[in-house]
C-alpha cells in the first residue's frame, strides 16, 4: 500500500478532524509570521492552531451525533 492508497482509505471523519487542524495550523504559522517571528507571535499561532484542531474535534462530534439520531 502505498501513501495514496493509505490516504485514499482514511475515513472521512479523518479528512473533518485533518481538514479544521490543518487550516489551524495554517493561519498559526501565517499569524506567527505576520507578527514578525515574535513571541507573542508564537503564542496568537499557537491558539490559532489548537481552534483548529478543537474546531475539527467539535465538527466531528456534531456530525456523528446528528448521524446517528
Amino acid at each position: 500500500m502505498d501513501a495514496v492508497e493509505l490516504l485514499l482509505s482514511l475515513e472521512p471523519s479523518v479528512w473533518r478532524f485533518a481538514l479544521a487542524t490543518a487550516a489551524g495550523a495554517g493561519a498559526g504559522i501565517w499569524i506567527y509570521h505576520l507578527c514578525g517571528r515574535t513571541p507573542a507571535g508564537f503564542a496568537l499561532g499557537l491558539g490559532a492552531g489548537l481552534a483548529g484542531m478543537v474546531a475539527g474535534a467539535c465538527w466531528e462530534y456534531f456530525h456523528r451525533r446528528r448521524r446517528y439520531r
